[in-house]
């Protein structure tokens, strides 16, 4: 059309239909150290009521800097839930600051740097949350445990030059985003340069979900931790399919484990993933395929691939999210206040 003015953004005032929609309130940002007269952190969730469990994160000289904070409350499905969130002490507006649920810039410190920092020598056993790493010394004596803030997909998000130089063992919980965080960390140890990273290959047999903080399974010998400790697979980056220099060759391992018997390869899954640097269930599609029956088969009872999606690093604030969303779609439709957060509401 001629006049493009129609299509303008809706100005306030602008007709009858005109009306002010919420503004957003401002995003708190994160004062990184913790000012040393800043409150003690009282945060609770606001849903949810206080943490279980809080634990501190420092910088290199020990200042604090924030808290990973645990909340447990019972899901709409009956099941008992938790949710760990990173907590830092952040400027609201103005001269208004309160310990907020917002994630640390980027490079975080790793959960109990000081100690490392002053342990250069001491072997490291990784771990995929606070509570774990803090068992670390009393399962292990001579280690010390650590790990990241903000959940099984925010590895990248820290910094891993403390361990530059020392040996590291990666434990993963016994579940997939377990199985890709301890892959994610021992990729980053090697960039900072650490002596040796190997991984832990918990039993394929043990409980879904397992983790050091739960007691062994039944049947489990006692030592059954110090063996799998000792048994951690060196890792090495995946070598490309048939590279010639590569420490594995990709196209004969799954052939032979496709030749495997099912009990034979569920055993072996698990450690062939990590010396090939793939996921468990990308390996289960490879030899699926190789034995002649291709993972996208059509047909009823065929796998649903879909993208693994990567967590947002970050809490999000629902409401001021909404609130967003909903003066963008006003500033370009004429439409009332209700029908502008219904629109919202609708296209997430």
């Amino acid at each position: 059309m001629a006049d493009d003015a129609m299509f303008a953004p809706v100005q306030a005032g602008d007709g009858a239909t005109a009306f002010a929609v919420t503004t957003a309130r401002p995003k708190p940002v994160p004062i990184v150290p913790v000012p040393t007269d800043a409150p003690e952190c009282a945060w609770g969730h606001p849903k949810h009521g206080p943490p279980v469990a809080k634990w501190p994160y420092e910088d290199a000289e020990g200042r604090l800097v924030g808290h990973a904070a645990r909340v447990e409350f019972v899901g709409q499905d009956g099941e008992r839930r938790k949710e760990v969130l990173p907590i830092t002490y952040c400027r609201i507006s103005g001269e208004n600051c309160a310990w907020r649920a917002r994630a640390l810039p980027a490079p975080r410190p790793l959960y109990r740097l000081p100690e490392l920092i002053a342990n250069p020598d001491a072997p490291v056993i990784v771990t995929e949350g606070e509570k774990k790493a803090d068992l670390v010394p009393s399962l292990f004596p001579g280690y010390l445990g650590t790990t990241s803030m903000g959940g099984a997909g925010a590895a990248k998000h820290s910094d891993w030059t403390p361990l530059a130089g020392r040996k590291v063992i990666t434990w993963p919980d016994h579940d997939e985003p377990g199985r890709r965080y301890v892959h994610d960390v021992a990729g980053l140890a090697t960039a900072a340069g650490a002596a040796s990273v190997a991984i832990v290959a918990v039993p394929a047999e043990w409980p879904g979900k397992w983790d050091i903080a739960d007691a062994l399974p039944e049947r489990a010998a006692p030592d059954a931790l110090a063996e799998l400790l000792q048994s951690a697979v060196p890792w090495t980056p995946a070598a490309p399919l048939n590279e010639p220099n590569g420490a594995v060759d990709a196209t004969a391992e799954i052939a032979r484990l496709a030749g495997l018997p099912l009990l034979q390869y569920d055993r072996e899954r698990e450690a062939a993933a990590m010396r090939l640097g793939c996921r468990t269930s990308t390996l289960d599609q490879l030899v699926a395929k190789h034995r002649g029956k291709p993972a996208g088969a059509p047909g009823q009872g065929r796998p649903l691939n879909l993208p693994e999606p990567e967590p947002w690093p970050e809490p999000v604030e629902g409401a001021a999210l909404i609130a967003e969303l909903a003066a963008v779609i006003h500033r370009y439709v004429v439409l009332g206040a209700a029908e502008a957060v219904s629109t919202t509401l609708f296209a997430c």
